[in-house]
C-alpha cells in the first residue's frame, strides 16, 4: 500500500478534472508482477469487428450499445474496423480511460472524388446503401432563389441510369434533399410557391415540348446547356448561369457524369408511344414511374423505358417539406408531361400522391444526379 501511494500522481484530463495515473517511467521500477493497464473504450458501428495490434493482439466485436471496452497495456496500437479497413492509432503511456471512434466511413465521410472512383469500379453496393446521404453546400442563385445552405443528397439506387443510349446502366443516382444525414426531413427547393412566380415547368400554360423543351431543365435547373438539346461534357463544370447548376459545390459538379433518360418529349395531350425519346441530361427532374413504380397521370409508354428507384420501392416517404420551412409539406415536381391535356406536368402532390399541375404553376424542385 505505501509503495502504491508513493507512486501515485494526478494531472488534469481533457475535462479539466484532476484524476490519478501512473506514468511510465515511474512504473517501470516497480518490482514483482504487478500490471497496470489503461482502460480503452472503442466506439464503432453495432456488430462491427474490431483488431487490436501492437503489444498484443486481439478481436473485439462492438456490442449493440456501440461500444465494447479492453484493458491495454503500455505501448502503441492499431486499432482497424475489419469492415473497411478504417483505422486508427492509439499510443498508451499512462493509466487512464481512453476513447476512440474506429467506425467505418460513411458516405459523408467520403469525398466526391473518393465517392466517384468507388462508383466507376462498380464497388459502390459494396460500400454505401440505398439512402445513405452526404452533405451538399448550395451557394449561389438558381433563377431568382438565392441559396447558401447546407443539404443532403442521398441514394436512390445503384447501376440505374445509362450514361449514353448505348451504354449500360451504372454508377450512383442520387436524390434531393433532406435536412440532414440520418433522420433528416424530406426537403424540396422552393421559390415562388405563393404566388407562381417562380420554378415554373414553363412560362407559358403549355407542356407542349415535353420535358427536352421546357424552361425549367435550361434556365432553372441547368440540367443541359443547350436549350432542347442533349447536355454536352461541359454541362456541369461550365454550368447555364443563374441555374441550380451553379449552386452546386464545384468538387461534386468534378464528377457528375450524365445520365440517359426516357420521357414524353412531344405533350401536348398526346398518349403516344413515339413521343417517348430518351435526352442527355445531368441534373434532370424524376419521372412518374420513376418515383411511383406505377403509371398514374404521364404518358402510359414511359414506363417502358423507366424503372422505380430503390428508394421509393424501398417504401421511403414520397412527400416533400419546403426547404426553409420544414414544416409546410408542398407540391414538387415530375418532370413527365400529363397525358391528357396541354397545360400540364405531373407532380407529387403535397400528401405524398401522384397528381399534375399547369406548367406556369411554382412548385417545389428536387432533380437527381448521376456519379
Amino acid at each position: 500500500m505505501l509503495m502504491a501511494q508513493a507512486i501515485q500522481m494526478q494531472r488534469k484530463n481533457d475535462s479539466g478534472v484532476y484524476e490519478n495515473y501512473y506514468p511510465n517511467t515511474v512504473m517501470s521500477q516497480v518490482e514483482g508482477n504487478l500490471q497496470m493497464k489503461a482502460k480503452v473504450v472503442v466506439t464503432a458501428k453495432a456488430g462491427d469487428n474490431i483488431t487490436v495490434s501492437g503489444e498484443t493482439t486481439q478481436t473485439v466485436t462492438i456490442t449493440d450499445n456501440g461500444m465494447a471496452t479492453i484493458y491495454l497495456s503500455y505501448g502503441n496500437y492499431t486499432f482497424i474496423n475489419n469492415s473497411d479497413n478504417f483505422t486508427v492509432k492509439l499510443n498508451i503511456d499512462t493509466v487512464k480511460t481512453y476513447e476512440i471512434l474506429v467506425k467505418a466511413k460513411l458516405l459523408n465521410d467520403y469525398s466526391w472524388a473518393e465517392i466517384s472512383e468507388i462508383s466507376v469500379n462498380g464497388n459502390a453496393p459494396n460500400k454505401f446503401a440505398i439512402g445513405d446521404a452526404k452533405a451538399i453546400n448550395l451557394n449561389g442563385t438558381a433563377s431568382k432563389l438565392s441559396l447558401n445552405t447546407t443539404l443532403y443528397c442521398y441514394i436512390l439506387g445503384f447501376d440505374h441510369d445509362k450514361s449514353s443510349a448505348s451504354g449500360a446502366a451504372d454508377g450512383i443516382t442520387f436524390g434531393t434533399f433532406k435536412t440532414a444525414a440520418s433522420n433528416g426531413v424530406d426537403v424540396c427547393l422552393v421559390s415562388g410557391y405563393s404566388n407562381d412566380s417562380d420554378f415554373r415547368m414553363n412560362t407559358t400554360a403549355t407542356n407542349s415540348g415535353g420535358w427536352k423543351s421546357c424552361d425549367m431543365r435550361y434556365n432553372i435547373l441547368g440540367s443541359t446547356n443547350t436549350q432542347n438539346g442533349d447536355a454536352t461534357a461541359t454541362t456541369a463544370t461550365s454550368p447555364k448561369a443563374d441555374t441550380l447548376m451553379t449552386c452546386l459545390p464545384s468538387d461534386l459538379r468534378a464528377v457528375m457524369r450524365p445520365m440517359y433518360i426516357y420521357t414524353d418529349n412531344t405533350g401536348s395531350s398526346f398518349n403516344t408511344a413515339s413521343h417517348v425519346t430518351g435526352t442527355l441530361d445531368y441534373l434532370p427532374l424524376l419521372a412518374e414511374f420513376e418515383v411511383f413504380g406505377t403509371r398514374t397521370n404521364a404518358n402510359s409508354a414511359e414506363q417502358n423505358n423507366q424503372t422505380q428507384y430503390a428508394y421509393y420501392k424501398n417504401g421511403n416517404s414520397k412527400k416533400k417539406y419546403n426547404h426553409s420551412n420544414t414544416s409546410s409539406a408542398v407540391i414538387w415536381w415530375n418532370r413527365s408531361p400529363y397525358y391528357n391535356n396541354n397545360n400540364s406536368f405531373c407532380t407529387v402532390y403535397s400528401n405524398g400522391s401522384a397528381n399534375y399541375a399547369n406548367a406556369i404553376s411554382s412548385c417545389g424542385v428536387a432533380p437527381m444526379f448521376k456519379v
